[in-house]
Order: structure tokens, then sequence, then C-alpha cells
């Protein structure tokens, strides 16, 4: 079991003894999909990861191409989105473990910037939903991911399955 694993465990130890209390009013079901989904979103950021940066491959080899690189532009701006959601959910499952008592699940320290969650959303969906060794750069999760064929269907999927035999 890896550090995520763990910690989701312990979460859900706690969500048990506390009735599923403080943040789902004793629903489990709640619970859990509000927990999936955040985690999902976390994960779908590494999509829009790979996106880029396979148009930017394409770009490089074609610079003067400018379908690519209007493209590209609208590839950016999804994936600013996608980050900023993904920022988003981990600021919900990090008060949601520290409602509980718990260590967040992933730490951002105050002023972090934006880069550097990223790179901890990433190592995230490296270790737990893709089972790397260890956690790897944003660029290398979503070239695992690619490599692995796991798209994010079938990562949501596994993190679905997951969690759900953690609240029985």
């Amino acid at each position: 079991m890896n550090d995520y694993e763990r910690k989701l465990q312990d979460l859900f130890v706690a969500m048990r003894e506390q009735g599923f209390q403080p943040f789902f009013k004793g629903d489990a079901d709640k619970a859990l999909g509000t927990l999936h989904r955040h985690l999902d979103t976390m994960s779908r950021y590494i999509d829009r990861v790979l996106e880029q940066e396979t148009l930017a491959a394409e770009l490089d080899s074609d610079p003067t191409n400018k379908d690519l690189r209007t493209r590209m532009e609208l590839s950016d701006n999804v994936r600013t989105s996608a980050h900023n959601a993904a920022m988003t959910s981990l600021d919900v499952v990090n008060r949601v473990f520290q409602g509980y008592g718990l260590e967040p699940f992933i730490v951002v320290e105050e002023g972090e910037n934006r880069s550097s969650i990223g790179e901890k959303i990433a190592s995230y969906v490296s270790v737990m939903l893709l089972g790397a060794d260890g956690p790897l750069s944003c660029s290398d999760t979503a070239v695992l991911s690619r490599d692995l064929g796991l798209d994010h269907a079938a990562r949501s999927t596994a993190l679905q399955e997951f969690l759900q035999s953690l609240a029985q």
C-alpha cells in the first residue's frame, strides 16, 4: 500500500468512527462520491498535460503552422482550467482530511507556487493511479499514463473501485 492509499484508508476509518461527520452529514455515499469527484479531477489534469505536450512536439516540428499554434493556445487555456480545478479539488480533499483530524492528503506550503502544486498532484496520479515506484513529474506521469494505456476513464474506474473497497 502506498502513502496515498494509506492516507485514504485512514480517512475512511476516521469517517466511520465519526459517523461520516462533519462534512457528509452521516452519508457514506455522499462521502464516497465527493472524494471520488475531487480525486478524479486531479487525475484529469494529467490528460490535459499530455494533450498540450503532444501539441508542443508537433508545433516544434512545424513552428509556422498557424492551425497548430491556435490549437496549442486553446490547449494551454484548457490545461490552465484543468490545473485550477485540480488545485481547488486538492484544497477540498485536504480540508476533509483536516476536518477529520488527519494530516493533509497532499501537503501544500503557504505561498507554494502553482507549478510545484501541479507536480505534487502528478505525484499522486503516478504513484496511486499508475503504480509508479515513486513520484513522477507532470510530463512523465502523462507519458506513463499514455504508455500504459490508462486513459482518464480507466484511472477513474480504478479509483472508484479502490474507494468503494475502503467504504465497506
